[in-house]
């Protein structure tokens, strides 16, 4: 992963620059997060899961990458960006909110929106998973 360029490079790049980098005024903020599920899902509660999950991110203009495994699922992880732009803190919330309403959530845990693009996303402590 890139790291990211510091305050006193990016005062020298004109807008197209920090366009191109996702730098300043451009930058993308995004945030992960792992579900705990209690008792495991099965096949088919992991499909309804993803599925209606698919139609939640689609519906507030967000993306998943991740989300899934084999059943049965006991754990699966993610990441969460924007159709365009940033993700949004009442965003964050809504699928927070969303994932933990689900029927089976144990646990929920999440980062803090972070710069999609430099941030790093492997922070979770995977002693809590189990």
């Amino acid at each position: 992963m890139s790291t990211s360029p510091s305050r006193r490079k990016q005062s020298r790049w004109n807008r197209r620059q920090r366009k191109k980098h996702h730098a300043g005024e451009f930058q993308e903020l995004s945030f992960s997060f792992w579900l705990r599920f209690e008792p495991a899902l099965t096949e088919d509660q992991l499909d309804a899961f993803i599925d209606a999950a698919i139609d939640m991110f689609e519906a507030n203009d967000l993306y998943i990458g991740g989300l899934g495994g084999s059943a049965p699922t006991l754990l699966t992880s993610g990441i969460v960006v924007a159709g365009k732009g940033s993700v949004t803190e009442a965003q964050r919330q809504t699928v927070l909110a969303w994932m933990q309403a689900w029927p089976g959530t144990a646990q929920v845990k999440a980062t803090e929106l972070r710069d999609v693009w430099y941030g790093d996303f492997d922070d979770f402590d995977t002693e809590d998973a189990t």
